[in-house]
């Protein structure tokens, strides 16, 4: 009996040993092979949900979205070669008519959404806040309304977003300034309003801020010591209040733009810390006092200085010499007074020189003639006389 159980045991051993030895050399999907199916058929509906809300295609870009070629070889889909995961969904200038699925944030491996320049409507989907891989998110010059999602946050990877020239309403999210890695934002050209928030203090490696065409209300406080805004475009706003001291923090700007605000006060001092500034546009403030001889220390400033139509009064420094590079040099419309300099001819790169409507006197100085690059010279409405120049 004894050996009959133990022959009938060895049998039973057998037989599972050779089921197994069958299943391990059997065409089993392993569990990453599973998890990837899985993960394609995601990707696969998350890309027909999306096409599903587009109601006109005229370039008909989206016909190849079918059965008949596997989604990653649809138009505008890359996917990554590991695991055939949308990485990439690019449909730039297409015309586009409709609104952005929600299912799009289902598409978890996506790195670059650009939807540029088309015709998408409604808003934008909180769901993006799911798409943590996330670097490049375009949505400019479409008709979105509605907020920015505050959990966009989320996508803590992003390195470029850009809103610009949409319908968008309301604050900017504090949580943006919460983004590590961002390098650029452009949110300009919406109907946004309130402040800039302080959290955006925060963003150590932003080196791009654009708000221009919104009617933001307030100029933050306070500015990060970083590389923060190597190109700031905060034209076209409400901003009101002082430009900050420490603007001479941003010691990497290269254009700085505050124009059609509502700034008021001195121009700081700190400003000439920004040793790396091509261009500042401050014009059409209400910026007052006299201009500090650091704003003509900037010896980098080459492609632009606009100061016009503020309230500016005293005399232009002899310092304005230094700016050998710059190419134009706006201070009209302002109360400037006294006469204008000589050293001025030594702006041997000026194209363009608007100092109209001030109260300058005396005569055009001869030196002027030195300036060879010149293109446009406007000096009326001033107090001048005496001979002009040959």
């Amino acid at each position: 009996m004894g050996i009959s159980s133990s022959l009938f045991n060895i049998s039973i051993y057998v037989v599972v040993a050779c089921c197994l030895s069958m299943m391990m050399h059997a065409n089993f999907p392993t569990v990453e092979a599973t998890f990837r199916v899985r993960g394609n058929e995601t990707d696969r509906l998350a890309l027909l949900a999306f096409k599903a809300k587009i109601i006109d295609d005229p370039y008909r870009v989206m016909s190849s979205w079918n059965g008949s070629i596997h989604f990653c070889q649809w138009y505008g889909v890359t996917c990554g070669r590991r695991h055939k995961r949308v990485t990439i969904l690019d449909m730039r200038s297409k015309k586009l008519f409709g609104s952005i699925s929600p299912h799009i944030g289902n598409l978890s491996f996506l790195r670059v959404l650009n939807l540029s320049n088309n015709s998408f409507q409604k808003e934008i989907p909180p769901e993006l806040g799911l798409l943590w891989r996330l670097q490049l998110l375009s949505l400019r010059s479409n008709l979105i309304s509605g907020n920015i999602p505050s959990n966009l946050s989320a996508c803590s990877n992003l390195l470029d977003f850009t809103f610009y020239k949409n319908k968008l309403v309301g604050k900017i999210p504090t949580e943006l300034g919460s983004l590590p890695k961002l390098k650029s934002m452009n949110i300009g050209f919406n109907n946004l309003i309130g402040k800039i928030p302080h959290s955006f203090m925060n963003l150590s490696s932003l080196y791009r801020l654009s708000t221009t065409g919104n009617n933001l209300s307030y100029l933050v406080s306070s500015l990060p010591q970083s590389s923060i805004s190597l190109l700031s475009y905060l034209s076209g706003n409400n901003l009101s209040g002082n430009i900050p001291s420490s603007l001479g923090n941003l010691s990497a700007v290269i254009e700085l733009s505050l124009e059609n605000n509502q700034l008021h006060g001195n121009i700081p001092s700190s400003l000439e810390k920004c040793q790396n500034l091509l261009f500042l546009d401050l014009s059409n403030n209400n910026f007052s006092g006299t201009i500090p001889p650091e704003v003509f220390s900037l010896s980098t400033l080459s492609i632009g200085l606009d100061l016009s139509r503020n309230h500016f009064t005293g005399s232009i420094p002899v310092a304005i010499g230094d700016l050998k590079n710059l190419g134009q040099l706006h201070i009209n419309d302002n109360m400037l007074s006294g006469e204008i300099p000589s050293t001025l001819g030594s702006c041997a790169s000026l194209e363009i020189l608007l100092a109209a409507g001030n109260f300058f006197q005396g005569s055009i100085p001869s030196s002027l003639s030195s300036l060879r690059a010149i293109q446009v010279l406007d000096v009326s409405r001033n107090n001048l006389s005496g001979k002009i120049p040959k």
